[in-house]
């Protein structure tokens, strides 16, 4: 049977039983003393089984998902559980949370779009959304998504001699 831990704040309604942690009986309950020191004051920390033990049936059904705590009830346990900071376990790798980039605005994609039908825009290129200074601020959020390129170059002009011009551009 498979060990591991599982914690929560003191006044959490669940516990977090940590993924990808399958030990023996005594390295998991040194581990729980580890994550306890780790996690300091106001969490408990508990040894439990594997989620994969529960799924082979090896663990009754009473226990699938609930923790007995000191009090005497059950408490729900569920997935998702990491390791803090600093308590290493071999073969144990932290997962990495991946951010799923929020959708664009409707300002943004109507400028994406105009800007993939004109290729270009700079300010007084012939077309603008709203006004230049909202176009532009629409534009730095499209670079900064990774959806357009940015470049500042320099003309000649007649007066001054030169120009700073800025130039967006869709990636494709």
């Amino acid at each position: 049977m498979g060990w591991t831990v599982a914690y929560r704040k003191t006044n959490a309604n669940r516990f977090l039983r940590v993924d990808g942690v399958s030990l023996d009986w005594d390295a998991a309950t040194e581990l729980a003393v580890e994550v306890s020191e780790a996690l300091g004051e106001g969490h408990q920390v508990y040894y439990v089984t594997t989620r994969q033990d529960e799924l082979d049936g090896r663990v009754c059904e009473e226990d699938i998902a609930n923790l007995l705590v000191d009090s005497g009830r059950r408490v729900r346990m569920v997935e998702g559980g990491v390791l803090p900071e600093g308590v290493h376990v071999e073969g144990y790798e932290r997962p990495v949370k991946v951010r799923k980039p929020r959708p664009l605005g409707t300002e943004q994609q109507g400028v994406l779009e105009a800007l993939l039908r004109h290729g270009v825009y700079y300010p007084g290129s012939g077309w603008y959304w709203g006004n230049t200074s909202t176009t532009k601020r629409i534009m730095d959020s499209l670079v900064a998504r990774g959806l357009a390129t940015v470049e500042t170059f320099t003309v000649p002009t007649r007066r001054d001699g030169v120009k700073s011009i800025t130039q967006y551009r869709p990636i494709r």
